[in-house]
């Protein structure tokens, strides 16, 4: 009988270290969803996209091809004289740092991106990519999407730039 509550202690002191164990390892991952906003009518899922940028770089490259893949993906064509023009613009930053407005002369902060609070045990220092896409419907010259979506990673990746374009675009064709 010792020995069956003995095995029995041993079994529970086991399962009480892995449930210690994962939540203390759950803390090394960064929370990948910080904000996803949109706003505006939307737009006609059968239309094309123009796309239009003057950036460049890496993240800008990867961002746009994400942009028409996922635009494509779901039923619209890309042309040079779509019906829509999109946009759009993406960064990264160290995410421990922010992006805020002091207000006049009361040094009063408005936080437009706030930094990130490092946890313990987190397995990178992190960036945080914030990606932006604006639509304008060219028959009126109205905005038909304006979204902002952020997100911190451990590594800017290719991944990563394509599931932010992928949210945005989804929030702009289901409005």
């Amino acid at each position: 009988m010792s020995k069956t509550v003995s095995a029995a202690v041993l079994v529970n002191a086991k399962s009480a270290l892995l449930v210690a164990a994962s939540v203390i390892l759950s803390g090394c991952s960064l929370a990948g969803n910080p904000s996803l906003e949109g706003y505006g009518p939307g737009l006609s899922k059968t239309d094309s996209v123009s796309l239009h940028s003057s950036g460049n770089g890496s993240y800008h490259t990867a961002y746009k091809e994400a942009l028409e893949q996922s635009f494509r993906g779901r039923g619209f064509s890309i042309a040079t004289d779509g019906r829509y023009v999109a946009d759009f613009a993406i960064s990264a930053r160290a995410s421990n740092s922010a992006i805020a407005v002091v207000k006049d002369t009361d040094q009063e902060v408005a936080y437009v991106s706030a930094a990130r609070k490092r946890k313990f045990l987190q397995e990178c220092d992190g960036e945080r990519l914030r990606a932006t896409l604006i639509v304008f419907d060219r028959s009126d010259g109205s905005v038909a999407f304006r979204g902002m979506r952020e997100s911190d990673v451990c590594e800017v990746t290719e991944t990563a730039v394509s599931v932010m374009a992928d949210e945005l675009v989804a929030s702009a064709a289901n409005r």
